[in-house]
């Protein structure tokens, strides 16, 4: 459940404001037994019993003052600004039962404690109108994700560890400019940003070596994440629109000792999910049939993404154990990808048919690599070239 309350300042005023309070409450409840199959059998366990079972609960229940405003330095320049308190308490009643779990060593312990995360989150701005169409601006802001518990089938070597995980902030830095030009036909956004974070929170299967792994949140002492983005979008004429974006970044963990595999220190490491580059092209193009009251549209989209990791320790493949095979594990090499469409479209709105075409350079890229539960190596890989026909009726009642 939740609720907000404002208090929002009069129009037409150059000190505009909102103030606030957000409230906030959740019960949540889990009951999850794991049942074994012929490997638990094979281990001398009976599968007709759970291997781990979890009953528990958590209690969430947060608030937050919260104040929003802005002054009209003067015609040209605003200055903006804005500050949030927020505390939240997270109370845990949870047990787990893993004496039949073998080998896998899953934990067996109850857990009953409360924890309380409290932040005070201010932010500034200035905007500066360029022209009636154009504006820069400069914004610095923090916030907060607050911390809480790892309540899964955990192992014996996260209980140990500890299985509460801490709160996160960040502060960012951005300077950007926005702008519609040639009569509107261009629009035109950048941005270059700056972020620090401090005990950032890393969700992951955590590699404990040994093919072992345990899935957990954990915090990572300081992240950096830096980088350029731009997004155009030209209306070249009524009929023809050219849109395109670029994404520039590094993102790393600055600070993450016991991060890696077995505990080793991931500072330095790039972040999971994180390409340096990215890109895109659209091209759309509309076709006016007047005989048959429709028009026909035709649409062709590239993508480009760099090489980027899926997790944490950064691995650039993986050796089986007693050869030389290295398969692919953790990095994915650079790709681009072309996606088409024509369609066939009612001046009326009432029909469409397309014949659309993806992936039509069939890249095999890497789409995502982990470590699953088991300790077993997993990737997924892109679907090969794909075309289909779909047809839409919509009926307009008047």
């Amino acid at each position: 459940a939740s609720q907000e309350f404002q208090l929002i300042s009069p129009d037409g005023e150059a000190f505009k404001y909102i103030l606030g309070a957000y409230l906030f409450s959740l019960n949540s409840k889990t009951d999850r037994d794991a049942m074994g199959g012929p490997l638990i059998a094979a281990l001398g366990i009976d599968p007709t019993i759970p291997v781990v079972a979890i009953d528990g609960k958590v209690d969430t229940s947060s608030y937050a003052l919260f104040a929003n405003g802005s002054y009209d330095i003067n015609t040209d320049l605003v200055l903006g600004f804005g500050v949030r308190y927020s505390s939240e308490t997270k109370e845990v009643d949870w047990s787990i039962d893993g004496t039949n779990s073998g080998p896998f060593s899953m934990a067996t312990a109850q857990v009953v404690d409360e924890r309380t995360d409290t932040n005070v989150s201010p932010s500034l701005n200035l905007n500066y109108s360029l022209s009636e169409n154009s504006q820069a601006y400069a914004r610095v802001s923090t916030g907060f994700k607050s911390g809480g518990y790892n309540l899964d089938f955990v192992t014996n070597d996260v209980l140990e560890a500890g299985i509460d995980f801490d709160k996160e902030t960040v502060t960012s830095y951005e300077l950007g400019y926005k702008a519609e030009l040639m009569d509107y036909s261009l629009r035109v956004n950048a941005s270059l940003f700056y972020a620090a974070y401090e005990d950032y929170q890393v969700n992951q299967y955590v590699d404990l070596g040994g093919g072992r792994t345990a899935l957990s949140i954990t915090n990572a002492a300081e992240v950096l994440t830096q980088g350029f983005e731009l997004e155009a979008d030209y209306q070249m004429t009524d009929n023809f629109n050219i849109s395109g974006s670029l994404g520039l970044l590094d993102a790393t963990f600055d600070s993450f000792p016991g991060g890696g595999t077995g505990g080793s220190d991931a500072s330095g490491n790039y972040l999971p999910n994180a390409p340096k580059v990215a890109a895109s092209l659209s091209l759309q193009y509309f076709q006016e049939i007047e005989a048959i009251e429709s028009s026909i549209m035709y649409r062709v989209d590239y993508n480009y993404t760099g090489e980027q990791y899926f997790l944490v320790n950064n691995d650039e493949g993986y050796t089986i154990p007693g050869t030389t095979d290295v398969v692919d594990f953790d990095k994915a090499e650079s790709f681009s990808m072309v996606n088409a469409r024509i369609s066939l479209l009612t001046d009326s709105g009432d029909w469409e048919v397309s014949l659309w075409g993806r992936n039509l350079t069939d890249s095999d890229h890497l789409t995502n690599s982990f470590r699953e539960f088991f300790g077993g190596i997993l990737a997924a890989y892109a679907k090969p070239r794909t075309f289909g026909i779909e047809a839409k009726y919509l009926s307009l009642k008047h």
